[in-house]
Order: C-alpha cells, then structure tokens, then sequence
C-alpha cells in the first residue's frame, strides 16, 4: 500500500478521537494526522488522550473570526492524499488547495456540505469555490449528498456518517421499565433544556410517579436549571450531573429511558440516543444538524412545535401512551444505527480513499 492519508483538521476533540483510532488501526503508518489545540469555540479543545502525528499552532485574528494553522505549509506538498477541512475561515487550507491543484496532488475537503443558514446563504459562495478546488468532497450525510451532486454532478462525493460509538458500544438493553427522560447535550441557549424542564414540570402529575427528567451537559444554562429545580421543589424528579463523556456511565442513563428529547438544534446527540435504542422527540422549526437525516416517523422521532411548552408536553404523554411498542423497537433502533451511524461506517470512507 503505497498510498498515504494526511488528514487535517482544526483540531481533534474527544468524541473524534474514536474514529482516528479506527482509521489508524487499518492504515498504521499510512495515516498522519494534523491539528491544532483548539477550535474556533474555544471549549471545543484537544482531547487529553489524544497527540496528533505533527502538533499546529492555531493563530485566530479578526477577533475569532479567521485561522491560520502555523507550521502545516512545510508539510502541505508531501505526497499523499490530503483531507482538509470545509471552512472557508481557515485561510491555511486555502493556500493548500491551490498549490497542491497547481502541483496535481491530491486534495479533498471534508464538512458539512452547506452552511447552517442552508444552501442560499451569503458563505456558501466561499465554501463552493472550495469545493471546486477540491480534487472530491466528504460529506456527512446521503441527503447532503444528494443535494450537493445536484449542484455538482461531475464531482465525486463521498459520505461519511458522522458517528459517535462504534458497533459494539451500542446496546440496546435496558432496565425492566424503563421510564425516564433524557436531554443530553450542551446547556447552551440554542439547546432549549429549559423548555424541556417546563414541559416536564407542567406535565409530571400525568406521569408516572417513577418517571424522573436527566438534563446532562455543560454550559451557563445548567446553574440556571439547577436553581429553578430547587425553587420548584422537583429534586428529587429531576438530575443535572453535568457533563458525562464516560460511555458506561452514559449508557446507565440511557438504559432507564423510554425516550430522548432535543428542544432546540438537534445534532450528534441524536444518533447517540438512536444507538441506545431510545427515541428522540424533537423541535419541528430548527437549525438542526445533518444528524436530522436519521429521523424517521416509525417509532424512532416525534415532531413538537419549536418553543411550544404544551406541544412538548402532550408529546411526552403520547409516547408514554405508547410504551409497549416503544420498547419493543428498541432493538431495531440500535440495529438501524449500528448500520448506517457506527465509526465503523464513518472510518470506512476514510480507509477506501487509500487501499480502493
């Protein structure tokens, strides 16, 4: 295998630590990966358990807005097929783009295939003159790609699902009733969790008794529930441990739920409760992330109105009404997601690129 992989990114948080792992352990010396400490969100940082082959250092300038990814220019011409970044705010991949198209090297960029604001906005202009620099495009989702070919039929384009776990974290097993409700994500004003808590509290006394609400995450929102949980006297109906990153302790929440919710901007959360085998109620109206793609009808999503505290809260209680089917598709939706949403899958794009 004479070809090799140099893969680059902003830089490489936990969650993705996973997928290197799995690309690394198929292409071993034929994988070298760059990237910075941090990202443009500076929580969005370097895993701990994570060195990349060649360290960048991030220079953001124009408040935040733009990056330079120092010391990635010396090693930007080595043979190999290189995989940058889809963000027009890293000026560093830019200049890679054109010299390694002027030297006939092989450049792909990898991202979501259009801005948040959707095809139409003003920044996808930007993102499309990268995108015909680019020798082929990953993106993460068969909608994006779909929608993308359209755009660009003669281009090559590949899909890789973005993933949290891999097959065998997976499990669909539960506890004998599983009754609780789970938000997980960060607590942040675009994630909603206080809508959650609202519909929860205006619906409990139609609950049963045993149905307790599990709001996981960081972020400004979570002191805020926390004292609202108090002056409510709901304590003993309603956790908030803050951020859990360990799988086997997610996975002990997960298992005593009969169903996820996502208020606001759905994401990656998504196909982790998908994974459990637990199924999401979600805002109709939001900027959701690609992950919306594996929201289907069939016992695995609801629809709520966005913002609509009583909307939400009738569709708790229709899913409660619906329990027994709930937990008979529970191993289905682990199965669906284990197929089309694993590292696995996501890794197997990556790999292809080099032995194909």
């Amino acid at each position: 295998m004479n070809k090799k992989l140099l893969l680059v990114q902003t830089t490489i948080a936990t969650y993705r630590v996973p997928l290197i792992h799995v690309i690394k352990d198929s292409l071993l010396s034929n994988l070298t990966v760059f990237c910075g400490e941090r990202f443009f969100d500076s929580t969005i940082r370097l895993s701990d358990n994570y060195l990349p082959d060649i360290l960048l250092k991030n220079r953001f300038f124009l408040g935040n807005r733009l990056l330079w990814q120092s010391g990635l220019l010396k090693h930007g011409m080595q043979s190999g097929i290189m995989v940058l970044s889809l963000n027009p705010r890293v000026i560093s991949n830019w200049i890679l783009l054109i010299l390694r198209k002027l030297f006939n090297k092989p450049i792909l960029i990898w991202g979501h295939a259009w801005p948040k604001n959707g095809q139409t906005a003003n920044s996808d202009k930007l993102r499309h003159i990268m995108r015909l620099l680019s020798d082929e495009i990953i993106v993460y989702t068969y909608r994006q790609k779909e929608e993308l070919q359209l755009r660009m039929p003669h281009k090559k384009i590949h899909v890789a699902p973005n993933a949290l776990y891999s097959i065998k974290e997976m499990n669909a097993a539960c506890v004998e009733q599983p009754r609780d409700i789970i938000f997980v994500s960060r607590m942040v004003e675009n994630k909603k969790a206080d809508l959650l808590y609202e519909s929860f509290k205006s619906s409990i006394h139609k609950l049963p008794i045993e149905t307790n609400l599990i709001l996981i995450g960081e972020g400004p929102e979570r002191q805020f529930l926390i004292e609202k949980c108090k002056n409510d006297g709901l304590q003993d109906r309603v956790t908030i441990p803050g951020s859990v990153t360990d799988i086997k302790k997610l996975y002990d929440y997960y298992k005593s739920c009969l169903i996820s919710v996502s208020p606001g901007r759905v994401g990656l959360s998504l196909t982790q409760s998908l994974g459990f085998g637990v199924p999401m109620i979600i805002a109709k109206k939001e900027l959701h992330g690609p992950e919306i793609e594996s929201a289907q009808q069939n016992l695995r999503t609801w629809w709520f109105k966005e913002d609509s505290v009583e909307d939400l809260s009738n569709k708790i209680l229709t899913c409660f009404k619906q329990e027994k089917a709930i937990l008979e598709n529970r191993g289905f939706i682990s199965d669906f997601c284990k197929k089309n949403y694993s590292i696995e899958a996501m890794a197997s794009t990556f790999i292809k690129l080099v032995k194909d």
